[in-house]
Parts: structure tokens; sequence; C-alpha cells
């Protein structure tokens, strides 16, 4: 179960980006959407190329 205290700084820190996000008159709901969506596919890829990179050293590892 995640810390309470975590969590509730979390929400926080999502709370000021939504914040600023509708605070600003020139942002529309689709820049937020392509946004958050644009930052989950940035975080896929880069876990997926350290997912291949581990990968390739653990084969390198087991020909040893």
């Amino acid at each position: 179960m995640i810390d309470t205290a975590w969590r509730e700084h979390c929400k926080g820190l999502l709370s000021d980006v939504i914040s600023e996000y509708l605070n600003d008159d020139k942002m529309t709901p689709n820049d937020f959407i392509e946004d958050v969506k644009g930052e989950l596919d940035t975080w896929m890829e880069y876990h997926k190329e350290q997912y291949v990179k581990a990968s390739s050293i653990q084969d390198k590892l087991q020909q040893l």
C-alpha cells in the first residue's frame, strides 16, 4: 500500500498541474489531454528502451 503522505503529495502536484491548465485561457481541454498522453507515451518509450537494454545484457551474461 502506498504511503498516505506520499500519495497526498503526488495529488497536490497533480492539482497544481491541472490548475495551471484550467487557469490559462489559451489552453484547451485537448491541449491537456494531448500533453498527458504525450507524457505517458514518453515514459512508456523510455522504459521500453531500458527493458530492451536490460534484456540484451541478460542475454550476454547467459552466454558467459
